[in-house]
């Protein structure tokens, strides 16, 4: 618990420092990556990841 209070005020001061969890980015690209994957299935073939932000 403390590591986590310590991560977020050290966020909290320091906007330039990488974020310890997920971004809505980073939700956003795994989405874009299970829609690729479900229509590969149903296409039976490779499909290229459309890449939007």
């Amino acid at each position: 618990m403390r590591s986590r209070i310590e991560s977020l005020s050290a966020a909290v001061v320091d906007f330039s420092a990488p974020s310890p969890f997920p971004t809505f980015a980073d939700g956003h690209r795994e989405i874009l990556l299970c829609e690729a994957v479900l229509r590969s299935h149903r296409e039976r073939r490779w499909v290229s990841i459309e890449e939007s932000c």
